[in-house]
């Protein structure tokens, strides 16, 4: 197996764990934590082919451009850490998560301050806090996750990308063909036998 087809396994495999461990008040079902995990996955994939980590503006320093491979900004991470301080147990679960400890600190993703995230999202490596931000942002959108590939490029498109943004839903289907399927038909064939 190459670098890139692990590398690809290894996000979906994060993206499965972020979809089942990350949410508000109700446990996902395995459908619909099957199509979280397939936003989030659809996500890195067009926000930067499965690879990118930093969108960078001319200075490295900067807090303007995207960071980790779902590309998040810094106005969406305050917003991402502000819905923990308002949701005890998303916090909690937030916090586990990150740490992948069931005894990290309950409000551990509170007691980072922002910047110390934009340093962690600079560093090679970051799949864990960017999946764990990129669900957040995805929670803070009262509209379901649709459960159909078409459905999920929209809602990228209207909650993600917004309408501002450059990105289409038929660039998001094109991403999702060229990162995503090779992926999942690996991860389907690797089950198989």
């Amino acid at each position: 197996m190459t670098h890139k087809e692990l590398q690809g396994l290894r996000l979906w495999t994060l993206c499965q764990r972020a979809a089942l461990a990350l949410y508000d008040t109700r446990a996902p079902s395995p459908n619909y934590a099957g199509a979280v995990a397939r936003l989030l996955f659809g996500t890195a994939a067009q926000e930067s082919g499965l690879m990118w980590e930093r969108q960078r503006t001319p200075r490295f320093l900067s807090d303007v451009g995207g960071f980790s491979k779902w590309q998040l900004e810094t106005g969406s991470i305050g917003d991402s850490i502000r819905l923990c301080g308002r949701k005890r147990e998303l916090c909690r679960r937030a916090s586990e998560f990150l740490f992948n400890d069931p005894n990290a600190p309950p409000d551990a993703v509170l007691q980072i301050p922002l910047p110390v995230w934009l340093w962690g999202l600079r560093m090679d490596d970051n799949d864990v806090p960017g999946v764990l931000f990129a669900r957040l942002h995805y929670l803070r959108v009262p509209a379901a996750v649709p459960e159909d590939l078409a459905g999920q490029a929209d809602y990228w498109k209207a909650h993600y990308n917004t309408a501002r943004g450059a990105g289409t839903a038929a660039q998001y289907l094109a991403s999702w063909r060229r990162y995503c399927a090779p992926v999942l038909d690996l991860y389907h064939t690797a089950m198989i036998d």
